[in-house]
């Protein structure tokens, strides 16, 4: 983890947070895929607008369909 964290700062203070962002969305658009949906550009949409400061923000926010600050 120390070494991400490293990374992240060397590459120009890239936070954590875009990361989860990055890899949930990615994650949305493979399952998206797998599940033969038509337009996964909404569950991206909805996967972005979810993501919150924290993991528990996140699946509040997932759970209720709206922006849990």
């Amino acid at each position: 983890m120390e070494r991400i964290k490293k990374f992240l700062k060397a590459s120009g203070g890239m936070g954590l947070r875009i990361v989860k962002t990055g890899i949930a969305a990615t994650l949305c658009v493979v399952v998206s895929y797998w599940m033969m949906l038509d337009t996964p550009f909404f569950a991206v949409a909805a996967t972005v607008i979810s993501m919150g400061k924290s993991i528990d923000i996140s699946i509040r926010g997932g759970k209720t369909g709206c922006w849990v600050l």
